[in-house]
């Protein structure tokens, strides 16, 4: 009995003792950061950020935590200025197009660090102005999903229909590479392909019945093309032929003017002549209001190609004819974007020389930038 009662005195004596507390909460900061963020800034100049602070002596580091758009961030502690506020500062060489973006943090002894102005999950943006050119040529960039070059490969079938039961035909395969400086000089390319056909003899487009044989016609050529930006609506692109055929050396030159900004819609007037073959004047709208389907309608007046080898021809003495009289074609070209590296082309259309024979355009190819 006796050794009972003295377990529950104990027992009950330890129930009485008073039980640890945890320690109180920190008292609210006394410490306030007053901050007034720009919105922009000018390209390569250091970037000079301020801020009041009340009650700075209990802070042990005041920082600036900053990014360039898309890059990993950086932190520069504040200091004093020579006027006794805060002053934290980004190099002019860090200040680059397009943003900058940033938040301020805190920290004070006993305490977790504290976002002051912004936070890493939503930073500050500031806008960076650049050089105008710059600019303009980083939002033409923008438009290309920030790729500079480009590589195309394209078969194209077309048929004029036959005259006299003479084929009027031709096929092109074209594979070229262009590499975008999206300034005053937009891009730059090289092409070479290849054209083969069958062209009715001239008697058949006389209408004067003849048993002359169609003739086969070819063209192996490269090409260099420049495209300038004459200003932020209209460009030029000029290119120049070189190739050859079954006479000897050929030239060609072409031209093109757009008007609107060449990824939205725009129109584009080009000609094009090629020795022995013939010219192209072509009137083509292009349109890019269907996400990931760039479309393009085009109007080309032709009478390529011609067939220049005749009886008798050599290349010292190169016996031509008139070739084939105009035809009109209507063209429907598409691409469609894979992803931002890859875009399928298709082409299909219809022309005629004359009202009572005409035949399809068939293409295809591909493009990838990078």
């Amino acid at each position: 009995m006796t050794l009972a009662i003295t377990l529950a005195a104990l027992l009950a004596t330890g129930a009485a003792q008073p039980q640890p507390q945890p320690p109180p909460p920190p008292a609210v900061s006394r410490v306030r950061v007053v901050h007034l963020p720009p919105s922009e800034a000018p390209a390569g100049l250091p970037l000079k950020l301020t801020a009041k602070v009340e009650n700075g002596y209990l802070l042990t580091a005041l920082e600036l935590h900053w990014r360039q758009r898309g890059g990993g961030w950086n932190t520069t502690a504040f200091g004093k200025d020579a006027l006794g506020g805060y002053a934290a500062l980004i190099e002019g060489r860090e200040v680059t197009v397009p943003s900058l973006e940033y938040y301020l943090s805190s920290r004070e002894e006993g305490r977790p660090e504290q976002a002051r102005f912004a936070s890493e999950g939503r930073p500050h943006p500031v806008l960076v102005r650049g050089d105008p050119e710059e600019q303009e040529r980083l939002a033409r960039l923008s438009w290309h999903h920030g790729h500079t070059s480009s590589a195309q490969l394209s078969a194209e079938y077309v048929g004029f229909g036959a005259v006299k039961g003479r084929n009027d035909r031709y096929y092109q395969v074209e594979a070229s590479y262009q590499y975008r400086l999206l300034g005053a000089i937009e891009h730059i390319q090289l092409g070479v392909g290849t054209l083969r056909g069958e062209v009715p003899p001239p008697s058949a487009f006389g209408g004067i019945f003849s048993d002359e044989a169609g003739r086969n016609t070819g063209l192996d050529y490269g090409y260099g093309e420049l495209a300038f930006n004459l200003t932020g609506q209209l460009g030029f692109t000029g290119r120049v032929f070189l190739g050859a055929d079954e006479l000897g050396f050929v030239t060609g030159a072409a031209g093109m003017l757009r008007i609107g900004r060449e990824t939205f819609a725009h129109v584009e007037l080009g000609g094009q002549f090629v020795q022995r073959v013939g010219y192209d004047a072509s009137l083509r709208l292009a349109w890019d209001t269907v996400p990931r389907w760039p479309i393009g309608f085009a109007v080309h007046i032709t009478n390529a190609p011609n067939a220049p080898v005749l009886a008798g021809s050599t290349p010292d003495n190169p016996v031509t004819d008139k070739g084939a009289p105009a035809g009109i074609r209507a063209i429907l070209d598409a691409g469609y974007q894979l992803n931002p590296n890859v875009t399928l082309l298709l082409k299909g259309g219809y022309q005629a020389r004359f009202s009572t024979a005409g035949g399809v355009t068939l293409g295809a190819g591909a493009q990838v930038e990078w």
